[in-house]
C-alpha cells in the first residue's frame, strides 16, 4: 500500500477495510457511506471502458480501407504522441520531483507492456476475429488482475469478485464458441483469439504493476510518460514496417485520428485516475461494461 503525493491511498490496496474491498454495494449494506472520491473513481473507470469500447469498432472500419494492424497502431499512437508529451509536462509541474533513471526505466517498461505490446497483439487479433469476440477475450484481464492482486496482498478472492468473473466468462464462452465453429474460419479465429488473450495477459500485468508507480508519480505524469514511451515504440515499429505513407487512404487517417482522441488519450488518463482512487482490481471489474457495449456497437455499425 502506498500513498499518492496529492491525495490519500488507492483504496484497493488496503485489505484491512472490509467494506472498501467488497465495493460500494457492500459498504452500503454495512451502513458505511463510501467517500465521494470512491464514486468518482468508479465513474472514471466506467467512462474509460466506454472510450476503449469504441477502439475495436474504429480499427475494424480502418481495416476495411486496406491498411494493416501495424499501420493502424502506428498512426493511432503517432497522433496521440503530442497529447501525452503535454500530459507528462503538466504532471511534472504539479509534482516537480526529479525522476531517477529507475523511475524512467519502470515507466518505459510499463508503457512497453501495457500500451505497446498489449495494443499490438490486440490489433493483430482484430484482423482475424470479430470486434465483439475480441473485446470479450480481452476482458479476461479483470480476472487475472483480481487473482494477481489477491496473491500480492495475500488475501482470498471475495464472493462478489468471483460472481463478476463468472458472468464475464459465461459471455466470453458463448461468443467464442459461435465464432470458432464457422467451418474453415475456425483456425483463423483460434489464432486471433490467442493473440488477444496474450494481449489481456500483458494488460493485466501492466495494471497490477502500475498501481504503485501511479501513486508515486501521480496519474498525469505517469500516464503522459508511459504513453509517450508506448508511442515511440509504436511509431518506430510503423516506420520500420511501412516506410512509405503514400498508400494510406485518407479515410484511414481520419479514423485513426478519432481513435487516438476518443479511444486512447482520454480513456487512458481516466483509467489511471480510477486506479489511483479505487485500486487496480476494482478498476478492472468496472471495465466489464466494455464488452457488451462493443458487441452492441458492432451490430449497429459493422
Amino acid at each position: 500500500p502506498s500513498l499518492s503525493r496529492d491525495s490519500s491511498a488507492a483504496v484497493g490496496s488496503q485489505p484491512s477495510d472490509a467494506a472498501s474491498l467488497a465495493g460500494p454495494a457492500a459498504a452500503g449494506a454495512l451502513g458505511i457511506h463510501a467517500p465521494a472520491r470512491l464514486w468518482l473513481g468508479f465513474a472514471f473507470a466506467m467512462a474509460s471502458a466506454v472510450g476503449f469500447a469504441f477502439k475495436a469498432i474504429l480499427a475494424k472500419l480502418a481495416y476495411r480501407t486496406g491498411v494493416d494492424a501495424t499501420t493502424v497502431l502506428g498512426m493511432r499512437m503517432g497522433f496521440a504522441f503530442p497529447a501525452y508529451l503535454a500530459l507528462a509536462w503538466i504532471g511534472s509541474q504539479k509534482q516537480p520531483r526529479r525522476l531517477s533513471t529507475r523511475d524512467y526505466g519502470e515507466v518505459a517498461v510499463l508503457g512497453l507492456l501495457g500500451y505497446y505490446l498489449a495494443s499490438y497483439l490486440d490489433f493483430v487479433g482484430l484482423t482475424r476475429i470479430s470486434a465483439g469476440l475480441e473485446r470479450l477475450i480481452l476482458f479476461l484481464y479483470p480476472s487475472i488482475v483480481v487473482v494477481l492482486v489477491a496473491l500480492r496482498s495475500r488475501r482470498r478472492v471475495r464472493v462478489r469478485e468471483w460472481q463478476s468473473i463468472l458472468v464475464g466468462y459465461a459471455g466470453i464462452a458463448c461468443v467464442f464458441l459461435a465464432d470458432t465453429g464457422k467451418g474453415p474460419h475456425g483456425v483463423t479465429a483460434w489464432l486471433g483469439a490467442l493473440a488477444v488473450f496474450a494481449s489481456s495477459l500483458a494488460y493485466a500485468a501492466y495494471l497490477v504493476f502500475a498501481e504503485r508507480v501511479v501513486a508515486e508519480l501521480g496519474s498525469l505524469r505517469f500516464t503522459g510518460l508511459a504513453m509517450s514511451f508506448a508511442c515511440l515504440f509504436s511509431v518506430t515499429h510503423f516506420l520500420l514496417a511501412n516506410p512509405s505513407f503514400a498508400a494510406i487512404p485518407t479515410s484511414a487517417v481520419y479514423l485513426c485520428l478519432l481513435m487516438a482522441s476518443l479511444s486512447t488519450v482520454l480513456p487512458t488518463w481516466l483509467l489511471a485516475e480510477a486506479v489511483r482512487r479505487i485500486g487496480s482490481g476494482r478498476a478492472a471489474l468496472c471495465g466489464m461494461i466494455g464488452p457488451g457495449l462493443t458487441v452492441g456497437l458492432e451490430v449497429a455499425l459493422l
